[in-house]
């Protein structure tokens, strides 16, 4: 297996995927982040009613640098195996670049259990709040001011 990069590069992807629009114990439905070494970021909600929205912007290097930083102390894609309590919200954290892929799946309450994985969620729960300009109210700020240039691309605010 290849080292998770230690640097941001232009070929960096990260994909945060949290939760599902069809899980009934599940008000908030799915959303979906991905970034760019570059510093490109889109969010796309799909919501439990059907409805879709995406936003973009702009996050900092130095955000996508503090981000592997945190999972590299997270040993990264490592994650103990817990089996998730029924209807638990579950998180699908993707890194890839030229050449590395990997992967980590657990149960979003698992990530405060683990040292680097707590830092590097809140990072993203801040840069997906921030991008949908604070209509997706499940997701804490706890980071402010990551995300610059922000856009509704589709679909209306609604407060969540």
């Amino acid at each position: 297996m290849a080292a998770l990069p230690r640097t941001v590069s232009a070929n960096l992807r990260v994909t945060y995927e949290v939760g599902n629009e069809n899980n009934p114990s599940n008000p908030w439905g799915r959303r979906l982040l991905e970034m760019g070494g570059e510093g490109g970021a889109r969010l796309e909600h799909f919501g439990v009613t059907g409805d879709s929205r995406v936003w973009q912007g702009r996050v900092a290097v130095e955000v996508l640098s503090s981000l592997l930083e945190s999972l590299s102390r997270a040993s990264f894609p490592d994650v103990a195996r817990k089996m998730p309590p029924p209807g638990a919200g579950m998180v699908d954290l993707r890194v890839q670049s030229e050449s590395y892929d990997e992967r980590a799946f657990m149960p979003c309450s698992q990530a405060d259990e683990l040292p680097g994985y707590r830092d590097a969620f809140r990072t993203l729960d801040s840069i997906v709040r921030q991008l949908s300009e604070g209509s997706l109210e499940a997701t804490p700020d706890f980071v402010p001011g990551l995300v610059t240039g922000v856009t509704l691309v589709s679909g209306t605010r609604l407060k969540l």
